[in-house]
């Protein structure tokens, strides 16, 4: 197995050359692309999907 590693293609290469040229392609830069823009969920989106998150108790009634 390639010991020169993409993070952020998640691909091993055999050399540093071959990693180098990888770095120069479209699918890479593409890739980097995606990968900084915002992230997709944030751990309140997963507390919430889980049922885990704030309560909702509806809206509050006047007292008289």
């Amino acid at each position: 197995m390639g010991q020169y590693y993409c993070l952020h293609c998640d691909r091993y290469f055999a050399n540093a050359t071959v990693r180098d040229e990888h770095f120069k392609s479209k699918r890479h830069k593409k890739r980097l692309k995606q990968m900084s823009g915002p992230a997709p969920h944030t751990q309140l989106d997963a507390e919430l999907a889980a049922g885990m998150g704030m309560p909702d108790n509806g809206p509050t009634l006047m007292s008289i």
